[in-house]
């Protein structure tokens, strides 16, 4: 840090320089000011050019202070302003697309994804930071895919809604396609083998969300990607001797050989699962970030393998479980 009180004291030409420091200060908020209202920014450089044109007329070294502190509580008034500009504009589209969402919100007929739209309107008007506006075109992005799949259907005369759709498998064979993952039938395999082992084992299954909407804007080469990539994720922070298994085109399935009651590997599992997972793709126009998440379940091993494997089916499904 440079002590203004020592120059004072050791140079004489000390006035001098501290003239010219607050001379370049004052040059550097009137040319580098943010660009606001233009009629503003107009006023605020010519007050600025004015305590320049002060400084020139000789003042006091006493009077210096008074100078700048004049300078930085105009400063400080045209960046009010100036935020209070730039933000018109963002509430301006704030309001135009809470006033779009929720017109499609009202000329929509499933009530769920209805519901769904309001609630991103809401999230639309308090958005205030890059993060959730990013996390807001996501959800928006998602419910517009699905009010087209079901536009599409409705046109062709399949009324299924989206809820079912997003249930359909890709074609079986990309869902074996995953690399360094082994497939169902090996999946089967060792679980039945496990039910006759000891110590028990358990399986956690994760069923990745929103890969139907991944399939269906960016094809299904980018969402077997998703797939894999989240494979990968899920194997580097499991055990060694865990195994992981793609049970079907968008659910995974890791066999547990765990000593410890349920209770315990839900809460190991649980918090595996709260770390963040992000992809990048490229498509043949450009960069993606998709973020990654899956619901998931852990069922002990101890269950006959039909009676399992009905249960893994129905939790990857999304169909209900018949007890």
């Amino acid at each position: 840090m440079i002590s203004l009180k020592k120059i004072l004291q050791d140079d004489g030409t000390a006035g001098e320089t501290l003239l010219r420091v607050i001379r370049l200060l004052l040059q550097g908020m009137q040319d580098h000011a943010i660009e606001g209202d233009a009629e503003d920014l107009a006023g605020f450089r010519m007050y600025i050019q004015r305590l320049i044109a002060a400084l020139e007329g000789g003042l006091a070294e006493s009077e210096f202070l008074v100078q700048a502190g004049s300078a930085l509580q105009t400063l400080e008034d045209y960046n009010r302003r100036t935020a209070r500009y730039l933000k018109r504009p963002v509430g301006e589209w704030q309001a135009i697309a809470t006033m779009l969402i929720s017109a499609i919100a009202g000329m929509s007929e499933d009530e769920r994804t209805a519901s769904r739209l309001r609630e991103i309107s809401a999230g639309v008007r308090s958005a205030n930071g890059s993060d959730e506006v990013h996390k807001i075109r996501l959800q928006l992005s998602e419910c517009l895919t699905e009010l087209q799949l079901d536009s599409r259907r409705q046109k062709s005369g399949d009324g299924r809604g989206a809820a079912e759709a997003a249930a359909d498998p890709a074609p079986e064979d990309s869902a074996q396609k995953a690399a360094g993952v082994s497939t169902r039938a090996e999946a089967e395999a060792a679980l039945a083998s496990a039910w006759q082992t000891d110590p028990p084992s358990y399986v956690a299954v994760m069923a990745l969300d929103r890969l139907q909407i991944f399939n269906m804007r960016f094809g299904h080469s980018v969402g077997d990607e998703v797939v894999r990539f989240y494979a990968g994720f899920l194997r580097a922070r499991v055990r060694e001797s865990d195994r992981l298994f793609r049970w079907s085109a968008g659910a995974l399935l890791v066999l547990l050989p765990r000593p410890n009651r349920l209770e315990i590997v839900r809460d190991e599992i649980a918090r595996l699962m709260e770390a963040r997972c992000e992809h990048t793709v490229q498509t043949t126009s450009r960069t993606i970030l998709l973020p990654i998440a899956a619901r998931w379940t852990v069922f002990p091993s101890m269950a006959a393998p039909r009676l399992l494997i009905h249960k893994i089916d129905a939790f990857a499904g999304n169909v209900p479980v018949t007890p």
